[in-house]
């Protein structure tokens, strides 16, 4: 299906958590096709799987854990490391 649709259900799921006045939340995108195009655009060109897979552990390990992970284990450079982890920092409001 087109990245649009997607889109459209975070919106609809907005809608239906705003009727329900919820205290403040959170609601999180992780979409792989944005990502691959993110770290393709980095000039990632082998292993991203691997790379989405360590950028799922940031909850768990942290950034900094993320960032050594990247560096050690798929041998990125610091700066494409730090480049990839921002994506992760993009937050937006309605």
């Amino acid at each position: 299906l087109p990245l649009h649709f997607d889109a459209e259900v975070v919106l609809i799921i907005e809608e239906i958590l705003k009727g329900l006045n919820l205290p403040p939340y959170t609601i999180k995108i992780n979409n792989r096709k944005i990502l691959d195009g993110y770290l393709q655009g980095l000039g990632v060109q082998t292993d991203r799987a691997s790379a989405f897979r360590i950028l799922d552990k940031l909850d768990k390990i942290s950034a900094e854990g993320v960032f050594k992970e990247l560096t050690d284990t798929l041998r990125m450079t610091p700066e494409t490391a730090r480049q990839a982890l921002a994506i992760t920092t993009i937050k937006g409001r309605d």
